[in-house]
């Protein structure tokens, strides 16, 4: 299949609420997980659009966001939207890319990208323990502009 032949769709409007525990703020306000970083870089969606444009054209990454998740994924998205939409096609998704196109639709497999689903606190705590702390986010709640899921574990699990 040749790269003008294949799209990446990314699915991030859920609401994560398996890890509410590790997405709510110290000042209450919950963060879907997708608008969270791992280890207090860029953001899980942030990441997995960059993984998507590897495999994919830029203009053949499409993602799908919550309307009420706008706070999160406006300025993240609006960059890219911002210079990409005036050379965008106007297209019907369904009718112009994946109708009659059915028996060439399948899943491609990305570049290991070191975790899947961080659908549980658990699994969160073994994706941080397998790949090892690259800093301490914990003790620099600056680091980043996303809430960190391992400096949010450290607090609640080795809090002292």
């Amino acid at each position: 299949m040749s790269a003008a032949n294949v799209w990446a769709l990314i699915l991030a409007a859920g609401e994560g609420s398996r890890l509410r525990g590790l997405t709510t703020t110290p000042g209450g306000l919950y963060v879907p997980k997708q608008f969270c970083s791992l280890q207090g870089g860029a953001s899980l969606l942030e990441e997995t659009l960059w993984r998507a444009e590897s495999v994919a054209q830029r203009r053949h990454v499409v993602t799908v966001v919550a309307a009420q998740h706008r706070r999160w994924w406006e300025a993240p998205l609006a960059n890219a939207a911002r210079t990409l939409y005036p050379q965008l096609p106007t297209l019907d998704f369904s009718r112009d890319v994946v109708q009659g196109q059915e028996s060439r639709l399948r899943v491609l497999t990305v570049p290991a990208c070191g975790w899947s689903d961080l659908g549980t606190p658990q699994r969160v705590a073994d994706t941080l323990n397998r790949i090892g702390k690259k800093s301490n986010p914990a003790q620099d709640p600056s680091h980043s502009a996303y809430l960190s899921l391992a400096a949010q574990h450290s607090r609640q699990h080795y809090a002292t």
